[in-house]
């Protein structure tokens, strides 16, 4: 019970601290740059919306000829299916101490993950106002070489396997945290014979995940 009821603060937080600044996920979508997504126009995204917001099916023709789906639009949170294999999150996360200029305490954080049964994720943070923040990566190796894993830090193949390890980050929607997915495949010929698999929730502290 104790648990639920942390969660339940923490979600209420993450998703207030958007509404409270009179910012919500949909407006930074419609102003997202081209070059974070070029094969997804300015028009793309404001249809994507409009479609959301008129009860459709929010799915448009791409730049690539393919079709991307706007699955989850929140206040603080969406996902779209890009292509077939591309997933794109974006999440509004609190910033202590007003560090982040034009970004009204908020940075946006943008998560690529690219794959189908085993994934490799970019996150990439920005203000508002999309200037990019250098703010630490949190599925660079040397950063997951620290985390904990099952409540204890990596070891032998995998450590040493890390850079050659498929890191997959997915976005928490209802509130600031972070999976991470570790998958080291052995190959035989080039191909794929086993899979290992970790896998750890970090929380967002104001300026990283940690």
């Amino acid at each position: 019970m104790k648990h639920k009821i942390i969660a339940l603060v923490a979600m209420a937080f993450c998703a207030a601290g958007a509404r409270a600044q009179g910012i919500e996920i949909r407006d930074v979508f419609r102003q997202m740059p081209d070059t974070v997504v070029p094969y997804l126009s300015q028009n793309n995204r404001l249809d994507l919306v409009d479609f959301v917001d008129s009860g459709m099916k929010a799915e448009v023709e791409n730049r690539l000829g393919g079709n991307t789906v706007l699955e989850v639009l929140g206040t603080d949170y969406l996902k779209a299916r890009l292509t077939p294999s591309t997933r794109l999150e974006i999440k509004l996360l609190p910033c202590e101490g007003g560090a982040v200029p034009d970004s009204l305490d908020r940075v946006v954080c943008v998560v690529m993950t690219y794959g189908d049964s085993i994934r490799q994720s970019s996150v990439r943070f920005f203000s508002t106002g999309w200037a990019p923040l250098a703010l630490p990566d949190p599925v660079a190796p040397q950063n997951v070489a620290r985390y904990k894993f099952g409540g204890a830090a990596l070891a032998g193949d995998f450590l040493a396997d890390l850079p050659h390890t498929f890191i997959e980050a997915v976005l928490a929607e209802g509130d600031c945290g972070l999976t991470v997915n570790l998958v080291r495949c052995v190959y035989n010929d080039g191909e794929p014979i086993t899979t290992e698999k970790m896998s750890t929730t970090l929380k967002w502290a104001g300026d990283t995940f940690k």
